[in-house]
C-alpha cells in the first residue's frame, strides 16, 4: 500500500461493489449468479480482461444492477464499499451512480438516493473517509430512450445539491450523440447546477471539446484528447482537470498500457487525477493503478502526492472539507 493521503473522484457505485456482498445479497434474492457461486464469479470477473468489446464488458452491470433494486441492498452494498474505500486509506471519494439504474422494481430516484445517503450517515462514525455523491443521467444511444429519467435526475440533483449530492454527470454509451444531450447541461446551468461529462473514453477528443463547451467542470476519463493537440491546450488554458483510469482504459479497449497518453497529457501541462472507475470489474486499487504509474511510466511518490493534491483541488466538496483535508498532505 503506498502511505499517502488517497482520492478518488471517479469511482462508480455498480461497479465497485465487493462480490462477496453482492453475492450473498444475489442467493437471498434468488438472484442467479454469474458463475453459479462467489468462486464462480470471481472467475467471471477475472475474464473481464478477455472481453471481446465494449458493449461485453458492459453486460457486467447487469448482474449488480438486478440486486440494487431494494433499499437494503443498495444500503449494504454502500456500506460495504465504504469499508473498503477506507481500509485502503482513502481520505475522500466522490461516489457515481445513476439513479434511473435502480428503479425497475419501483424504487422512486429519491428513494435511491436517500438509501445512499443513509449508508453514508451509518458508516460516518466508524469510517475516516468522507463521501460525496454524484448522480448520473444515462447515454444509452438515442436521447429519446430515457429522456424523462434524465430530467428527473437533474431536478434530484438541484434537490439535494450540497445535502450529499456535489455534481450531476452523464455516462452510458458515449459516441457521436453528445450535441443531442446538451439540451440537459442547458438547464443544469440554469439551475446553477454543476456537472462532469464522461467524454474521450469511448468517444473522440471532439466529445472533450463539446464537454467544455457545454461547461463541464471536469471531464471523466478525457484520454482521447490527445488525438488534438487543440483540445489539449484547451484543457491545459481552462485548467480542467481529467479523471484518469488506467486499467479502465486498457479493459475498455481504449488504450493499452504502452500507448497510454498519461505521461504525455502531463507532461504537457493537463490537470490529472488517478481514478479506479470500476474496482470490481477491473480488480483493482488506488494502490493498484499506482502500481501500474510507477511500473509503466517511471512515475515518484512526490508524482502520486501532487495527482491527489490536484484531486483535491478539483474535487466539488465545500472549503471547509478540502482545508481539512490538506492537512493531511
Amino acid at each position: 500500500m503506498v502511505d499517502i493521503p488517497k482520492i478518488d473522484l471517479h469511482c462508480h457505485f455498480d461497479g465497485s461493489i465487493p462480490p462477496e456482498v453482492l453475492c450473498d445479497l444475489a442467493s437471498s434474492r434468488n438472484i442467479e449468479i454469474p458463475g453459479g457461486s462467489l468462486e464462480g464469479y470471481r472467475l467471471y470477473l477475472k475474464e473481464t480482461k478477455n472481453c471481446k468489446s465494449l458493449v461485453e464488458y458492459l453486460e457486467r452491470f447487469d448482474f449488480p444492477i438486478a440486486i440494487l433494486q431494494d433499499e437494503e441492498a443498495i444500503i449494504k452494498c454502500m456500506e460495504a464499499l465504504i469499508e473498503n474505500l477506507d481500509k485502503q486509506g482513502l481520505v475522500y471519494c466522490e461516489i457515481r451512480f445513476a439513479p434511473q439504474h435502480h428503479t425497475k422494481q419501483g424504487l422512486s430516484q429519491e428513494d435511491v438516493l436517500k438509501a445512499l445517503l443513509q449508508a453514508i450517515k451509518n458508516k460516518k462514525d466508524s469510517c475516516k473517509i468522507h463521501i460525496e455523491l454524484i448522480c448520473c443521467m444515462m447515454n444509452f444511444g438515442d436521447v429519446i430512450l430515457n429522456e424523462k429519467q434524465n430530467w428527473e435526475t437533474i431536478d434530484l440533483v438541484e434537490k439535494y445539491l450540497h445535502r450529499g449530492v456535489v455534481l450531476l454527470d452523464i455516462a452510458g454509451a458515449e459516441g457521436k450523440n453528445m450535441l443531442d444531450f446538451e439540451k440537459f447541461f442547458i438547464r443544469a446551468r440554469e439551475k446553477n447546477i454543476p456537472f462532469i461529462i464522461h467524454a474521450g473514453e469511448a468517444g473522440d477528443s471532439n466529445n472533450v471539446r463539446l464537454a467544455l463547451e457545454f461547461g463541464a467542470l471536469r471531464i471523466g476519463h478525457g484520454v482521447r484528447s490527445i488525438e488534438n493537440l487543440d483540445v489539449v491546450q484547451e484543457l491545459i488554458d481552462t485548467k480542467t482537470p481529467i479523471e484518469v483510469c488506467i486499467s479502465s482504459n486498457i479493459d475498455c479497449f481504449v488504450f493499452n498500457l504502452e500507448q497510454h497518453p498519461i505521461k504525455k497529457l502531463k507532461d504537457a501541462g493537463v490537470m490529472i487525477t488517478i481514478n479506479t472507475d470500476n474496482m470490481m470489474f477491473s480488480n483493482t486499487t488506488l494502490d493498484h493503478e499506482y502500481e501500474l504509474l510507477m511500473n509503466g511510466f517511471g512515475i515518484t511518490r512526490q508524482e502520486l502526492i501532487d495527482f491527489n493534491l490536484n484531486s483535491l483541488h478539483a474535487a466539488a466538496c465545500d472549503d471547509v472539507i478540502k482545508q481539512r483535508l490538506s492537512k493531511l498532505f
